[in-house]
């Protein structure tokens, strides 16, 4: 089993992989892009929000966006399907 387990057309079973913008198969090629994206988010999220800043269900949305938005059309945008990782417990979409 690969990193997810999700029914879901935005998951490409046969390479095990979300369905992404730039057409990544590789599951080791994908994760290394999200890890890239994650750091650059960090770098700019750090420079928009101070410490004392109150996040609010938009920030929530425009950060995952900003950590996402250049792999996924969906980042930002509330999730309507239930995953699952052998290693990562996820909120039912439901309670989202």
């Amino acid at each position: 089993m690969g990193k997810y387990n999700v029914k879901d057309d935005a998951f490409d079973p046969v390479h095990e992989v979300l369905k992404n913008k730039l057409a990544i198969m590789d599951p080791e090629e994908l994760q290394s892009k999200e890890r890239d994206c994650l750091l650059i988010a960090y770098s700019k999220a750090a420079l928009n929000y101070s410490e004392d800043h109150v996040f609010t269900e938009e920030d929530i949305r425009a950060l995952h966006n900003l950590f996402l938005g250049d792999l996924y059309e969906w980042a930002g945008t509330y999730r309507t399907v239930d995953l699952s990782s052998e290693n990562i417990r996820y909120c039912h979409a439901a309670y989202i």
